[in-house]
């Protein structure tokens, strides 16, 4: 109340909420401002990765956000199969323990995946097999920012970023003691029987947090054949025996488990915390490939083992933020993680590989105070990464890579038009025995304008030119690669990647309708991308006897320009609006289409798929029933087989009960109810592995 005419921010935090509204006075107002909200109106919520807390609709670059309730019941094993259902987001499985989120038909080192603003740091870039080290049931939020986010994260974002928010470290004090625990389990289409734990509390000046975690899936049930229709056909026609493997997908099963302690000192100027997390998990790969073994006796043959994969991380975050530090600068962030990470590869109970990354990070950045109207930051960022590859089938050898880079964000409102710009520079060092050593700069700048149109319409402009260094798995990679079925060639001489994006954004928020349409054209000189090579093959390829045999591809890292296109639109309306209950519409639908200048199409690019959800809410009780439709992909790179299209439908409901001093939520999800043989043609194994069949879920969740 008592406030003059201008332009205000009004920043809340409350438990885990942070809405970041603002607020124009056109003259003094002595009445206090009353702004109501919602914990479920994601809308409202600040994007964390965003840099300078912003809410979705405020962006120049379109980005997406699920919490609360939402996340509860759309959690999966595996961070890429939660964000799926949200426009320009797909995922590269292999199996269903592992699942890494796709951008716009980028992932892998072009998806930074983050935990808090800071990297991952796991080897999951290094083989589609590899499963992210994040553990999605610790999520209270997840951001993904579409496009090139390199300017904030470096070359590792290029094709975007998605960002898990926990509690680990807390940055606000609690008298009380909450926490909570949960409960899923699923019907015998998975097995899965997972419970989580949290415990938060604390004094005037001190936060402590404590989490714990266990899960488990039995192998999955399938619709039909593991393998497609079009392989079986291949092999028949190769003389070759089909693999009639039909209702379960084989060695697909996994156990993970963790837990994170964390602890705060909070005062009126900031805080400064501590947390040590650690990271188990156990997967089969279906359809891994393994040697077969000659038997003592002659003309004998031991079968196939198993392909397992054995994770293990231990991780320490130190991250602190000082409210005024300095004169003209309003808050100093400051990050640090170190991670100690280390996978087996096991066939049957042999060792065949065995990983490990050792990495340290650190990322600061300053916000200054408003300078002539514009506000900002100036940021730090340092990454060192400690990589070894063991083992008979290691086919990267080990590596050492430093990467700095400085960046720069500035912002600025002229009446109804928000301009954003920065600039970035990194500088990446890689060095590996026996291999010559990499060396060299990226810069990235980015501009953008987000238009207040009025009536609600807003409309976004948003250029970027990105580049991306080579990772080390591109540059030195040589060996077979039985995962992929591959002998990989990596290429030290490589260059950066440099892409120029463009998207263009139209949003609508109304009381009874909200839209949004993103289209995006990217150039990318100089695309990074396994060429495969079937004449005039590599000395190491041609030295290999199972290429020659044809039981591994020679794949060769190479360069050439690509350009990716596409589009995404989503739309809700307010349908009613009574006493008898809520109903809500949600439609979507995006396509993405990518070419090699003269090389083809780009391999495994999701199809185009559109897809509804009716919601209804009434009381306590809430329920959506959604379907999506995936099409048929006929664009395919060489050597590529096409997928069948599939058609989704998912069931949820839920009841919430709430009184003084707990929430209840019981929640049901039934997924593919139309039992489909779904195959995700990302993926590497789709081919061999399709989606699970008609599954059920229950769970509950309490929190006190």
């Amino acid at each position: 109340a008592n406030v003059e005419a201008g332009d205000y921010i009004l920043d809340i935090e409350h438990g885990y909420g942070h809405i970041n509204e603002n607020i124009r006075f056109e003259t003094g107002r002595s009445e206090p401002y009353r702004l109501v909200v919602s914990g479920e109106d994601v809308r409202r919520l600040v994007v964390k990765a965003s840099g300078l807390e912003h809410r979705t609709l405020d962006m120049t670059a379109p980005a997406e956000l699920i919490s609360g309730d939402e996340l509860t019941t759309r959690r999966a094993d595996t961070i890429g199969a939660i964000l799926e259902s949200k426009p320009g987001i797909s995922f590269s499985s292999f199996g269903p323990a592992v699942g890494r989120p796709m951008i716009r038909g980028q992932s892998g080192g072009r998806v930074a995946v983050l935990s808090n603003q800071l990297g991952s740091q796991d080897v999951s870039t290094t083989s589609q097999d590899h499963a992210v080290a994040i553990e999605p049931l610790l999520a209270r939020q997840i951001e993904v920012l579409k496009g090139p986010a390199t300017l904030l994260y470096g070359s590792g974002a290029v094709g975007g970023v998605v960002n898990v928010v926990d509690n680990r470290i807390p940055e606000q004090t609690q008298r009380e003691l909450t926490g909570g625990v949960e409960l899923r389990l699923g019907d015998s289409a998975t097995g899965e029987v997972s419970t989580i734990a949290s415990l938060d509390g604390g004094s005037d000046n001190y936060a402590f947090h404590l989490d714990t975690y266990d899960k488990s899936f039995d192998d999955i049930e399938i619709p039909g054949f593991a393998e497609s229709k079009r392989l079986r056909a291949m092999e028949a026609e190769a003389g070759e025996e089909a693999v009639e493997i039909r209702g379960q997908l084989a060695n697909s099963d996994s156990q993970s488990r963790g837990g994170t302690i964390g602890a705060s000192r909070v005062s009126d100027r900031g805080f400064l915390g501590l947390s040590i997390n650690y990271f188990e998990k156990d997967y089969g790969i279906p359809a891994g490939h393994a040697h077969e073994e000659e038997h003592e006796e002659p003309g004998l043959e031991e079968e196939e083992a198993p392909v397992r994969i054995e994770q293990e991380q231990t991780r320490v975050d130190l991250r602190g933020a000082i409210l005024d530090p300095f004169a003209d600068i309003s808050k100093l962030e400051i990050g640090i993680a170190h991670t100690d990470y280390e996978h087996q590869e096991l066939e049957g109970p042999e060792v065949g590989t065995r990983f490990a990354n050792e990495a340290f990070e650190l990322r600061s950045q300053l916000l200054h105070k408003s300078l002539y109207g514009w506000n900002g930051a100036l940021g730090l960022q340092h990454t060192q990464r400690d990589f070894s590859a063991t083992g008979e089938e290691a086919f990267v050898p080990a590596a050492e890579a430093r990467k700095t880079g400085i960046f720069i964000i500035e912002e600025r409102d002229f009446d109804d038009f928000h301009l954003e710009f920065g600039l970035r520079v990194d500088h990446q060092r890689a060095r590996s025995d026996s291999n010559p050593d990499f060396d060299d700069n990226a810069f990235s700048l980015s501009g953008g304008g987000l238009w207040e149109l009025g009536g609600g319409h807003r409309i976004a402009l948003n250029y970027a030119r990105a580049q991306r260094l080579p990772t080390i798995e591109e540059l030195y990679s040589q060996g077979p690669h039985l995962a992929t079925a591959a002998f990989e060639i990596g290429n030290p001489e490589l260059n950066p990647e440099t892409a120029n994006n463009l998207d263009l954004s139209w949003r609508y928020q109304g009381e009874r309708f909200r839209s949004e349409v993103n289209v995006f054209y990217n150039r990318i000189a100089d695309f990074i991308f396994e060429n495969q090579v079937t004449s005039a093959l590599p000395a190491p390829c041609a030295a290999s006897e199972e290429v020659l045999d044809g039981d591994l591809r020679c794949l060769v890292f190479t360069q050439e320009d690509a350009t990716f296109t596409g589009f995404e639109a989503e739309a809700e309306w307010l349908l009613s609006d009574s006493g008898r209950g809520v109903w809500e519409l949600h439609l979507m639908a995006d396509k993405v289409r990518a070419r090699l200048d003269d090389s083809g199409n780009v391999p495994r690019i999701p199809p185009i798929r559109f897809g509804g959800e009716l919601n209804y809410a009434r009381g306590s009780w809430q329920a959506a029933l959604g379907a999506m439709r995936y099409e048929e992909q006929d664009q395919v790179a060489d050597g590529e087989l096409p997928t069948d299209g599939f058609t989704l439908v998912n069931l949820e409901v839920s009841y919430s009960l709430i009184n003084a001093t707990s929430d209840w939520l019981m929640f049901f999800r039934a997924s593919n109810l139309l039992d489909e043989e779904a195959r995700d043609h990302a993926s590497v194994l789709k081919d061999q592995a399709p989606r699970v069949g008609r599954s059920l879920v229950v769970g509950l969740r309490t929190t006190f």
